[in-house]
């Protein structure tokens, strides 16, 4: 026997007529009684069959399905619908989504007390998966797991952690999503084509270094995930499923104490974005290679190594960099030469970094609309403008946006070679205009 409080709820009465069913206007009930579910019948002075879903978008899950029409009726007034679990997976049918994905921001909510995952439904690609499951949309079954790795599952991530010298923050959470198609063949969904929003509530209380960190079980390492962290819970951005956790390290440098941008340096350094030289040195005023830098911009974003993408002639699929310049090449952040090389050891100039920043960002946020000539009037206002060569879209675009200064309140000096200190400074100020950082 199953007790529904449909309290506050709008409710549907679908009638039976000569075998057909047809579903009248809903009413806004204030105030029904208590419902006891028995079997297939309905002890309630509502005339036939009862169908509820609560006028506020949300589901309550408790035994992990989620019906095709109970996902219709909440999405009839609202862009997103929440789904509250009591365990760790729903499971609920594609074919409940197939209208709600037709209007704009329309999201599903998975929420627990383990985390949160918001899908929006432009993600969902229904159509290849079931493609790919030999099925149609209508026969396929989607199921999020949001669930907190036991004692035996999480001792890799907190050995992980603490080796890079860190402190959890939160538990360690594992998100998936799986479609079903009608004959039980499954299909892992590992990424998605944009960022997807996660939630993890925290076990301690944060400081600003505080990152949301992937774990990789197969080299046992953490990497920085986009985000914002308060002081209860922190909120991330990803297009991939994994397992997710919350860590603080205390990372410093002895040799930029007195260096203009020690603050950025170590804030990224304990963001799990930048490295040190060593475990105390950073050296923030050398140069900085093409491969390094494509490696910093890959990981501010978020995104894993991608080394079969790298089709360039002098990118190797062992070279350390292969990977971080398969995948920026892929998110549009670099590019090579004509003779189809990336000179990935060369050294990199301020035009150049420049550019680099500014795809990473448009990456990340859209691309920005800029007309020829206010390219050409912002140049124009440092002596030196006329030196920007081929990145005169992204030189300029990094100066209106504030993600690049001049040498000097007059030049831009933007054929000289960046440092690792200006490259940290730039990554910094666009992840923070990207609200990937607080």
């Amino acid at each position: 026997m199953y007790k529904v409080d449909i309290t506050k709820t709008e409710v549907h009465t679908i009638y039976k007529e000569r075998g057909s069913r047809h579903m009248v206007k809903p009413t806004l009930l204030k105030k029904l009684p208590k419902v006891m579910i028995m079997a297939t019948m309905i002890s309630c002075m509502v005339p036939s069959v009862v169908f509820a879903s609560t006028i506020d978008g949300s589901i309550d899950v408790t035994y992990g399905q989620v019906s095709d029409s109970a996902l219709k009726i909440a999405f009839e007034n609202k862009t997103e619908v929440v789904l509250n679990l009591t365990g760790e997976t729903v499971t609920f049918p594609a074919s409940g989504l197939v209208d709600a994905a037709k209007k704009e921001d329309s999201t599903v909510t998975v929420k627990s007390d383990k985390g949160t995952y918001s899908l929006p439904l432009s993600a969902l690609d229904f159509a290849a998966w079931a493609k790919e499951l030999g099925a149609t949309v209508g026969d396929l079954k989607v199921t999020v797991e949001i669930s907190k790795l036991n004692s035996d599952e999480v001792k890799p991530v907190l050995d992980a952690i603490a080796a890079a010298g860190g402190t959890a923050l939160s538990g360690a959470v594992e998100f998936n999503v799986t479609v079903e198609g009608k004959d039980g063949k499954k299909l892992a969904i590992d990424a998605f084509d944009d960022y997807v929003k996660r939630k993890l509530p925290l076990t301690a209380k944060p400081s600003k270094t505080a990152t949301v960190a992937l774990y990789h079980s197969d080299t046992k390492s953490l990497s920085f995930v986009p985000g914002s962290i308060s002081d209860s819970v922190a909120e991330f951005w990803r297009p991939g499923n994994s397992v997710y956790t919350v860590v603080e390290f205390g990372k410093s440098f002895t040799d930029v104490t007195s260096h203009w941008a020690k603050a950025d340096i170590e804030l990224l350094a304990n963001k799990l974005i930048v490295d040190g030289v060593s475990d105390d040195a950073f050296e923030a005023n050398r140069s900085i290679t093409r491969a390094e830098f494509a490696a910093l911009a890959v990981r501010s974003l978020g995104l894993n190594p991608d080394a079969s993408a790298a089709k360039f002639s002098d990118v190797n699929g062992n070279d350390w960099f292969a990977g971080a310049v398969g995948a920026a090449a892929k998110a549009g952040i670099v590019s090579g030469y004509d003779d189809g090389t990336f000179h990935p050891r060369t050294l990199l100039t301020r035009e150049e970094l420049a550019t680099m920043i500014v795809r990473a960002f448009e990456f990340a946020d859209g691309r920005f609309a800029i007309a020829d000539s206010s390219i050409d009037q912002t140049l124009a206002k440092w002596t030196d403008g006329d030196k920007v060569s081929w990145g005169k879209r992204e030189v300029a675009l990094a100066l209106l946006t504030g993600l690049m200064n001049g040498t000097t309140s007059s030049t831009l000096d933007s054929d000289k070679l960046a440092t690792r200190a200006e490259a940290v400074t730039m990554l910094k100020r666009f992840l923070t205009e990207a609200e990937f950082i607080d």
